[in-house]
């Protein structure tokens, strides 16, 4: 049985985004030694953005399934995030994905959901167009990480201190 090389391609790319993300709040979760909760574990909520439906729909279920399955065998289908939050790790995170369909205007909302839901770190959105208005809003809150590993355009990024690009 043959695989797709574009496909291997952005699930890599997918996997790396997810697990770059997941690396960046571990090493960030360490509050003097105490990440603020009675047990001693931190919780993070990360949410992926991208087109789950429609044309485009290949790239956001890549990236959706490299955050929720890392590194792993992609044929085993059993969750990163699961995997982290049933080991012992004091690291615990939560996840949700959003459709925009690959328009700006879909992500700006779903990136708001996200948001009244909590989320600390958004792996997303896969197109450019909607990465560009979604960075708009998520721009320099200190609150929010915004990682894409998709979106070409500088614009991204321009002047945002909080919102990264895996693609050159």
């Amino acid at each position: 049985k043959s695989l797709n090389p574009v496909m291997n391609r952005r699930s890599v790319i997918a996997s790396a985004a997810g697990l770059g993300a997941m690396s960046i709040l571990a090493g960030c979760s360490s509050n003097g030694g105490d990440s603020g909760s009675a047990s001693g574990d931190a919780s993070f909520k990360i949410g992926t953005i991208g087109p789950l439906t429609g044309a485009n729909a290949s790239y956001g279920k890549s990236v959706t399934q490299g955050v929720e399955l890392g590194c792993k065998d992609f044929s085993t289908k059993e969750l990163a995030v699961n995997e982290i939050n049933a080991s012992d790790s004091k690291i615990k995170f939560e996840f949700q994905k959003q459709d925009d369909e690959g328009d700006g205007e879909k992500a700006v909302n779903a990136f708001n959901t996200l948001l009244d839901w909590g989320m600390q770190a958004l792996v997303g959105p896969t197109t450019t167009g909607a990465s560009v208005a979604v960075a708009a809003e998520c721009g320099n809150d200190p609150e929010t990480f915004m990682i894409t590993p998709s979106a070409s355009s500088e614009d991204v990024t321009k002047g945002k201190d909080c919102v990264f690009q895996v693609c050159f």
